[in-house]
């Protein structure tokens, strides 16, 4: 049986656009929702007609040479699919987003309870709510976009499933704790690797290390 790869779920012109955008936006949480977008009724898949600058900052500037090349290379291997599909599961179909350390400089960051914060757990990007970051204390991760609706909208199509199960399993939690997955086990050590130098890329890219977690290859591969 063939791997899964992203062009069973999304056209080639539209990954050639998307993915050098979502780089710059954030990462693959970002690819994520443009991904929800395009399975979304309220935007659709004749998705020139939102892969606008109106959407997307990074549009009102010309595009770097070679961006996206780092992502795409994550997103064509099994592991980067996997936390594709481990990262939309979390997502849940949300279609907007902002940047974290904008909502956060303005307020918004914990104003409202469906904002899906990108957070660091066991040396993993997750993603929580507002009560459950606050509770547990934990690290917030900036170099990811928090998500959320901004309006309310139809139910998005799980295109995640298309792709397979996500290699996270659960660990055991008490009553009422959350139910974000531990790291997944299976991930290969490639993904470490691929994560961290993306990170590293962002930061190079702004010039800003305020309030960056940067995590290295082996602090990651470390809880694999």
């Amino acid at each position: 049986m063939p791997k899964p790869t992203l062009g069973s779920i999304a056209p080639q012109d539209f990954l050639r656009r998307a993915i050098p955008i979502a780089s710059r936006e954030g990462g693959i949480a970002t690819f994520a929702s443009m991904l929800n977008r395009y399975y979304n009724p309220a935007y659709g898949k004749d998705f020139n007609k939102w892969l606008t600058p109106g959407q997307y900052e990074v549009l009102k500037s010309p595009m770097p040479k070679g961006a996206g090349a780092q992502l795409e290379r994550t997103l064509s291997t099994p592991a980067g699919i996997q936390e594709l599909v481990r990262q939309a599961q979390e997502l849940g179909g949300v279609t907007d987003f902002r940047s974290t350390k904008y909502l956060q400089k303005t307020g918004g960051l914990h104003k409202y309870s469906d904002n899906l914060i990108p957070v660091l757990e066991q040396g993993r990007r997750v993603f929580v709510n507002p009560s459950e970051q606050k509770a547990k204390k934990l690290p917030i991760d900036y170099s990811e976009n928090t998500f959320f609706n901004e309006t309310p909208r139809g139910p998005t199509t799980p295109w995640w499933q298309r792709l397979g199960p996500s290699s996270a399993v659960p660990e055991e939690r008490p009553p009422g704790s959350s139910n974000t997955p531990s790291f997944a086990t299976g991930v290969k050590k490639e993904l470490a690797n691929l994560l961290a130098s993306s990170l590293l890329d962002k930061t190079m890219e702004t010039q800003n290390f305020t309030g960056l977690n940067i995590l290295s290859p082996e602090l990651i591969a470390s809880v694999i």
